[in-house]
């Protein structure tokens, strides 16, 4: 198997965390033509939506945390998404003796610029 992702580490993830809960689709495409990854508003790679949920992920080495929070809080998109009542999680992913293992961190309105 070739290398594993950081979004399909999240759809793996939440596809075990919540069985059954979740409609879910990848929204992070590769463009090759322009070598740059297209997500849903600049910044969301996998949707989730259920009965009474709709939350967008983005799915990140831990380590390029900083940068993606940042660059997250300046979006006038994603700042109408969280104030519509949707959820915003990024998926920090890190190794850990071995295994992979994420931490999630969510953007709240209060947080956007």
């Amino acid at each position: 198997m070739g290398k594993v992702t950081p979004i399909i580490r999240s759809l793996e993830y939440v596809k075990t965390k919540y069985p059954n809960h979740y409609v879910m689709d990848i929204t992070a495409y590769w463009q090759s033509w322009g070598k740059v990854v297209r997500r849903l508003f600049g910044c969301i790679e996998l949707l989730l939506v259920s009965n009474s949920e709709t939350i967008g992920i983005q799915s990140i080495l831990k380590e390029h945390i900083e940068y993606y929070q940042k660059e997250t809080r300046k979006n006038k998109e994603l700042k109408v998404w969280l104030t519509g009542g949707r959820r915003f999680l990024f998926h920090c992913w890190y190794k850990e003796s071995n295994q992979w293992k994420v931490d999630e961190l969510e953007i709240t309105p209060k947080e956007m610029e």
